[in-house]
Protein backbone atom coordinates (compact mmCIF):
# COMPACT_ATOMS: atom_id res chain seq x y z
CA UNK A 1 0.00 0.00 0.00
CA UNK A 2 1.22 3.97 -0.69
CA UNK A 3 1.11 6.06 1.72
CA UNK A 4 -0.28 9.21 1.11
CA UNK A 5 0.91 12.49 1.88
CA UNK A 6 -0.56 15.60 2.26
CA UNK A 7 0.82 19.14 1.19
CA UNK A 8 0.64 20.24 4.83
CA UNK A 9 3.06 16.90 5.25
CA UNK A 10 5.55 17.21 2.57
CA UNK A 11 6.13 21.22 3.81
CA UNK A 12 6.17 19.97 7.24
CA UNK A 13 9.13 17.26 6.57
CA UNK A 14 10.73 19.67 3.86
CA UNK A 15 11.41 22.09 6.90
CA UNK A 16 12.32 19.86 9.23
CA UNK A 17 15.01 18.58 6.67
CA UNK A 18 16.44 21.86 6.14
CA UNK A 19 16.39 22.77 9.43
CA UNK A 20 18.92 19.45 10.17
CA UNK A 21 20.83 20.46 7.41
CA UNK A 22 21.28 23.65 9.00
CA UNK A 23 21.90 22.58 12.23
CA UNK A 24 18.82 24.46 13.35
CA UNK A 25 20.36 27.91 11.90
CA UNK A 26 16.94 29.40 11.70
CA UNK A 27 18.10 32.25 9.46
CA UNK A 28 20.14 30.32 7.07
CA UNK A 29 17.12 27.54 6.73
CA UNK A 30 14.79 30.78 5.83
CA UNK A 31 17.12 31.74 2.87
CA UNK A 32 17.48 27.84 1.94
CA UNK A 33 13.23 28.51 1.91
CA UNK A 34 13.03 31.66 0.17
CA UNK A 35 10.82 32.92 3.22
CA UNK A 36 11.26 35.97 5.85
CA UNK A 37 12.33 34.27 8.90
CA UNK A 38 9.27 35.54 10.63
CA UNK A 39 7.32 33.51 8.03
CA UNK A 40 9.48 30.23 9.16
CA UNK A 41 9.27 30.96 13.05
CA UNK A 42 5.35 31.28 12.71
CA UNK A 43 5.33 28.02 10.03
CA UNK A 44 7.20 26.42 13.05
CA UNK A 45 4.77 27.52 15.64
CA UNK A 46 1.80 26.70 13.17
CA UNK A 47 3.30 22.86 12.90
CA UNK A 48 4.09 22.91 16.40
CA UNK A 49 7.95 21.61 15.65
CA UNK A 50 10.44 22.21 18.36
CA UNK A 51 12.72 25.30 17.84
Amino acid sequence: MVKRYTLKDLEREYIQKVLESTQGNKSEAATILGVDRTTLYRKLEEMKLKE
